[in-house]
């Protein structure tokens, strides 16, 4: 028995619609939809509301910090180039004054003592005071006729071999100061400290010089000089 044409048509009917539906998921999944654009972020706080919110204030409500407190750091000093100059004023010498212990050349009489001193310390005494003084006054009578050849007559064996004629004479002879001491054949060596102007018009302190004594032969409690 054959069907009707109205019933075979009403079976294709649902055929077609389900190859449809087919065809249509296919093309969905070879071209997937574009991706849903992300939704736009929310407005932060402002810095005002920041630091109420976090607890952290403005710069100027903020306490100072340490550093604030101990001050910035002090930048290192730049060191000069060699051969740069210095900026410091030069350092100027200066003489020692009158007083401070210490002889300066032209002091005249004023530093005599600090002479005296100064040769004192030099070396130890082994003489008594008295005897000392007693034998620095003849040396010093001695030196000053040999400088300045008035006197030599008291003491002729010594000036016959001195050869004092060589020196000149000098002017403004002063003795500044002396000291005696033994020598290790029982000799006197008196060191003098003197001023005086030189034939050549030089005037100068602090010249030295040296002279040995012993006793006269003719007087043992006399002292003279020697070679």
């Amino acid at each position: 028995m054959v069907a009707p044409a109205s019933d075979f048509r009403s079976a294709r009917l649902p055929l077609g619609l389900a190859a449809v539906l087919v065809i249509a998921g296919l093309v969905l999944l070879s071209h997937p939809p574009p991706p849903t654009p992300a939704p736009a972020p929310a407005p932060g706080p402002t810095p005002a509301s920041a630091g109420r919110t976090s607890g952290v204030g403005p710069a100027a409500d903020r306490p100072p910090s340490r550093r604030q407190y101990l001050g910035s750091p002090s930048p290192s000093p730049r060191a000069l180039p060699s051969g740069a100059p210095s900026s410091a004023p030069p350092r100027r010498e200066h003489p020692a004054p009158a007083g401070s212990g210490v002889p300066v050349n032209g002091d005249g009489p004023a530093g005599d003592r600090a002479v005296q001193r100064m040769l004192e310390r030099s070396s130890p005494a082994d003489l008594p005071r008295s005897q000392e003084e007693e034998l620095v006054q003849v040396a010093t009578r001695v030196w000053t006729a040999d400088v300045t050849g008035r006197g030599q007559g008291r003491w002729p064996r010594y000036f016959a071999h001195s050869g004092a004629s060589a020196r000149g004479t000098y002017t403004a002879v002063r003795v500044q100061a002396g000291i005696a001491r033994t020598t290790a054949d029982g000799r006197i060596e008196v060191r003098l400290v003197w001023a005086g102007t030189a034939p050549s018009g030089e005037q100068r302190d602090g010249r030295t010089a040296r002279l040995l004594l012993q006793h006269s032969p003719d007087h043992p409690n006399r002292w003279e000089p020697v070679h």
